[in-house]
Protein backbone atom coordinates (compact mmCIF):
# COMPACT_ATOMS: atom_id res chain seq x y z
CA UNK A 1 0.00 0.00 0.00
CA UNK A 2 2.94 2.29 -0.25
CA UNK A 3 3.46 2.41 3.50
CA UNK A 4 6.82 2.75 5.17
CA UNK A 5 8.55 0.40 7.57
CA UNK A 6 6.18 -1.08 10.17
CA UNK A 7 7.45 -0.40 13.69
CA UNK A 8 6.84 -2.38 16.85
CA UNK A 9 4.29 -0.97 19.28
CA UNK A 10 5.63 1.86 21.43
CA UNK A 11 4.20 4.23 24.00
CA UNK A 12 3.30 7.60 22.49
CA UNK A 13 1.74 10.72 24.09
CA UNK A 14 -2.04 10.72 23.73
CA UNK A 15 -1.98 14.48 23.10
CA UNK A 16 0.04 13.85 19.93
CA UNK A 17 -2.54 11.51 18.36
CA UNK A 18 -4.79 13.01 15.69
CA UNK A 19 -8.24 11.56 14.98
CA UNK A 20 -9.45 12.26 11.43
CA UNK A 21 -13.16 11.49 11.01
CA UNK A 22 -12.73 11.22 7.24
CA UNK A 23 -10.60 8.13 7.90
CA UNK A 24 -12.93 6.68 10.54
CA UNK A 25 -15.18 4.12 8.75
CA UNK A 26 -18.04 4.04 11.24
CA UNK A 27 -21.21 6.12 11.23
CA UNK A 28 -21.41 6.42 14.99
CA UNK A 29 -19.20 6.44 18.07
CA UNK A 30 -20.29 3.64 20.42
CA UNK A 31 -20.24 4.89 24.03
CA UNK A 32 -21.21 1.42 25.29
CA UNK A 33 -18.13 -0.11 23.67
CA UNK A 34 -15.88 2.66 24.96
CA UNK A 35 -17.29 2.21 28.45
CA UNK A 36 -16.76 -1.57 28.38
CA UNK A 37 -13.10 -1.00 27.39
CA UNK A 38 -12.79 1.66 30.10
CA UNK A 39 -14.09 -0.78 32.72
CA UNK A 40 -11.87 -3.58 31.44
CA UNK A 41 -8.73 -1.45 31.69
CA UNK A 42 -9.68 -0.38 35.22
CA UNK A 43 -9.80 -4.02 36.25
CA UNK A 44 -6.35 -4.68 34.82
CA UNK A 45 -7.21 -6.11 31.40
CA UNK A 46 -4.59 -5.80 28.67
CA UNK A 47 -5.88 -4.38 25.39
CA UNK A 48 -4.24 -4.40 21.94
CA UNK A 49 -2.23 -1.36 20.84
CA UNK A 50 -3.97 1.30 18.79
CA UNK A 51 -2.70 1.81 15.23
CA UNK A 52 -1.36 5.08 13.81
CA UNK A 53 0.37 6.22 10.63
CA UNK A 54 1.86 9.28 9.01
CA UNK A 55 -0.88 10.45 6.64
CA UNK A 56 -0.39 13.32 4.19
CA UNK A 57 2.74 14.31 6.16
CA UNK A 58 0.85 14.43 9.47
CA UNK A 59 2.29 12.00 12.06
CA UNK A 60 0.32 9.85 14.53
CA UNK A 61 -2.98 9.87 12.63
CA UNK A 62 -5.29 7.30 14.20
CA UNK A 63 -6.03 4.34 11.93
CA UNK A 64 -7.60 1.92 14.40
CA UNK A 65 -8.52 2.08 18.09
CA UNK A 66 -10.75 5.13 18.61
CA UNK A 67 -12.71 3.49 21.45
CA UNK A 68 -9.50 2.32 23.13
CA UNK A 69 -8.03 5.80 22.82
CA UNK A 70 -11.12 7.46 24.32
CA UNK A 71 -11.14 4.95 27.19
CA UNK A 72 -7.53 5.84 27.99
CA UNK A 73 -8.40 9.54 27.93
CA UNK A 74 -11.25 9.00 30.38
CA UNK A 75 -8.84 7.17 32.68
CA UNK A 76 -6.55 10.20 32.63
CA UNK A 77 -3.72 8.35 30.92
CA UNK A 78 -1.06 10.42 29.17
CA UNK A 79 0.42 7.67 26.98
CA UNK A 80 -0.90 4.70 25.04
CA UNK A 81 0.73 1.76 23.28
CA UNK A 82 0.58 2.27 19.51
CA UNK A 83 1.73 0.44 16.39
CA UNK A 84 3.06 2.79 13.71
CA UNK A 85 2.40 1.73 10.09
CA UNK A 86 4.69 4.34 8.62
CA UNK A 87 3.72 6.62 5.73
CA UNK A 88 0.39 6.26 3.92
CA UNK A 89 -1.80 8.32 1.61
CA UNK A 90 -5.22 9.41 2.87
CA UNK A 91 -7.10 6.79 0.83
CA UNK A 92 -4.66 4.05 1.90
CA UNK A 93 -5.20 5.05 5.53
CA UNK A 94 -8.97 4.85 5.08
CA UNK A 95 -8.70 1.42 3.44
CA UNK A 96 -6.51 0.17 6.29
CA UNK A 97 -9.00 1.49 8.85
CA UNK A 98 -11.84 -0.30 7.06
CA UNK A 99 -9.89 -3.54 6.83
CA UNK A 100 -9.03 -3.56 10.52
CA UNK A 101 -12.58 -2.72 11.60
CA UNK A 102 -13.90 -5.63 9.54
CA UNK A 103 -11.55 -8.23 10.99
CA UNK A 104 -11.84 -7.52 14.72
CA UNK A 105 -14.01 -5.96 17.39
CA UNK A 106 -17.45 -4.62 16.53
CA UNK A 107 -18.08 -5.39 12.87
CA UNK A 108 -18.90 -2.72 10.30
CA UNK A 109 -22.58 -2.48 9.40
CA UNK A 110 -23.96 -3.17 5.91
CA UNK A 111 -24.29 0.57 5.23
CA UNK A 112 -20.80 1.32 6.57
CA UNK A 113 -19.35 -1.25 4.16
CA UNK A 114 -21.24 0.32 1.28
CA UNK A 115 -20.01 3.79 2.21
CA UNK A 116 -16.47 2.40 2.32
CA UNK A 117 -16.96 0.81 -1.11
CA UNK A 118 -18.17 4.11 -2.57
CA UNK A 119 -15.32 6.13 -1.05
CA UNK A 120 -12.67 3.70 -2.31
CA UNK A 121 -14.31 3.58 -5.74
CA UNK A 122 -14.34 7.39 -5.84
CA UNK A 123 -10.64 7.18 -5.01
CA UNK A 124 -10.12 5.19 -8.22
CA UNK A 125 -9.65 1.86 -6.51
CA UNK A 126 -10.46 -1.19 -8.61
CA UNK A 127 -13.16 -3.67 -7.64
CA UNK A 128 -10.39 -6.23 -7.07
CA UNK A 129 -8.62 -4.01 -4.52
CA UNK A 130 -11.88 -3.06 -2.78
CA UNK A 131 -12.80 -6.75 -2.60
CA UNK A 132 -9.56 -7.37 -0.69
CA UNK A 133 -10.32 -4.58 1.77
CA UNK A 134 -13.92 -5.60 2.45
CA UNK A 135 -13.15 -9.34 2.42
CA UNK A 136 -15.97 -9.93 -0.06
CA UNK A 137 -15.22 -11.96 -3.22
CA UNK A 138 -15.33 -9.85 -6.39
CA UNK A 139 -18.37 -11.66 -7.84
CA UNK A 140 -20.32 -11.36 -4.59
CA UNK A 141 -19.26 -7.74 -4.15
CA UNK A 142 -20.96 -6.68 -7.39
CA UNK A 143 -24.22 -8.27 -6.24
CA UNK A 144 -23.75 -6.83 -2.74
CA UNK A 145 -23.40 -3.32 -4.14
CA UNK A 146 -26.14 -3.63 -6.77
CA UNK A 147 -28.76 -4.07 -4.04
CA UNK A 148 -28.00 -0.81 -2.29
CA UNK A 149 -26.19 1.65 -4.59
CA UNK A 150 -28.24 3.28 -7.33
CA UNK A 151 -28.00 6.30 -9.61
CA UNK A 152 -30.47 9.06 -8.77
CA UNK A 153 -31.99 11.51 -11.25
CA UNK A 154 -29.02 13.90 -10.83
CA UNK A 155 -26.56 11.20 -11.89
CA UNK A 156 -25.20 10.83 -8.36
CA UNK A 157 -24.51 7.43 -6.81
CA UNK A 158 -26.70 6.99 -3.76
CA UNK A 159 -26.29 4.51 -0.92
CA UNK A 160 -29.64 3.20 0.30
CA UNK A 161 -30.41 2.00 3.80
CA UNK A 162 -32.77 -0.63 2.41
CA UNK A 163 -33.08 -2.33 -1.01
CA UNK A 164 -35.71 -0.70 -3.23
CA UNK A 165 -36.90 -1.20 -6.80
CA UNK A 166 -37.35 2.50 -7.55
CA UNK A 167 -36.15 5.88 -6.31
CA UNK A 168 -39.38 7.13 -4.73
CA UNK A 169 -38.73 8.06 -1.11
CA UNK A 170 -35.16 6.77 -1.01
CA UNK A 171 -33.00 7.75 1.91
CA UNK A 172 -29.57 9.03 0.99
CA UNK A 173 -26.55 8.37 3.16
CA UNK A 174 -24.26 11.39 3.13
CA UNK A 175 -21.41 12.67 5.28
CA UNK A 176 -21.22 11.70 8.95
CA UNK A 177 -22.48 15.15 10.00
CA UNK A 178 -25.62 14.62 7.92
CA UNK A 179 -26.40 11.13 9.17
CA UNK A 180 -29.40 10.07 11.13
CA UNK A 181 -26.68 8.70 13.34
CA UNK A 182 -28.83 6.47 15.51
CA UNK A 183 -30.85 4.96 12.63
CA UNK A 184 -29.32 1.50 13.01
CA UNK A 185 -29.40 1.36 16.80
CA UNK A 186 -32.17 0.37 19.15
CA UNK A 187 -33.81 2.93 21.41
CA UNK A 188 -32.56 1.02 24.46
CA UNK A 189 -28.99 1.16 23.18
CA UNK A 190 -29.23 4.94 22.70
CA UNK A 191 -30.64 5.46 26.20
CA UNK A 192 -27.96 3.21 27.70
CA UNK A 193 -25.23 5.21 25.98
CA UNK A 194 -26.64 8.50 27.26
CA UNK A 195 -26.91 7.02 30.77
CA UNK A 196 -23.24 6.01 30.67
CA UNK A 197 -22.20 9.49 29.55
CA UNK A 198 -24.14 11.12 32.40
CA UNK A 199 -23.18 8.61 35.10
CA UNK A 200 -19.48 8.97 34.31
CA UNK A 201 -19.61 12.76 34.02
CA UNK A 202 -18.47 12.59 30.39
CA UNK A 203 -20.88 15.25 29.15
CA UNK A 204 -19.22 18.13 27.34
CA UNK A 205 -20.81 20.88 29.42
CA UNK A 206 -18.71 23.57 27.72
CA UNK A 207 -20.34 22.82 24.38
CA UNK A 208 -23.38 25.10 24.00
CA UNK A 209 -24.98 22.87 21.35
CA UNK A 210 -24.70 19.86 23.66
CA UNK A 211 -26.26 21.74 26.57
CA UNK A 212 -29.03 23.20 24.39
CA UNK A 213 -29.88 19.69 23.20
CA UNK A 214 -29.80 18.38 26.77
CA UNK A 215 -32.21 21.11 27.88
CA UNK A 216 -34.58 20.18 25.06
CA UNK A 217 -34.20 16.51 25.92
CA UNK A 218 -35.12 17.20 29.55
CA UNK A 219 -38.43 18.74 28.45
CA UNK A 220 -39.16 15.86 26.05
CA UNK A 221 -38.37 13.23 28.69
CA UNK A 222 -40.71 14.92 31.16
CA UNK A 223 -43.45 14.98 28.51
CA UNK A 224 -42.88 11.30 27.64
CA UNK A 225 -42.98 10.27 31.31
CA UNK A 226 -46.20 12.22 31.82
CA UNK A 227 -47.83 10.41 28.89
CA UNK A 228 -46.56 7.06 30.17
CA UNK A 229 -47.79 7.67 33.72
CA UNK A 230 -51.24 8.61 32.41
CA UNK A 231 -51.36 5.49 30.23
CA UNK A 232 -50.66 3.10 33.12
CA UNK A 233 -53.37 4.74 35.22
CA UNK A 234 -56.05 3.96 32.67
Amino acid sequence: MGRGVINMANLIPIKDIFSDLSIYPREVYDWLLAHSIYQAIKTGAKIPPIVVAKVDNKPNVLIDGLHRLEAYKKLGKEEILAEDLGTMSHIEAFAEAVKRNITHGKRLSFVEKLLAYKKLKDGNWSVEKISGVLYIPKVELKEYVAKRIVIDNTGEEVVLRAPVKHLVGIEKVGDMSEQKIFASQSQLNIIQQLTIILENDWLDTKNESVMDSLTKLKVLIEQALTVYEKSIQL
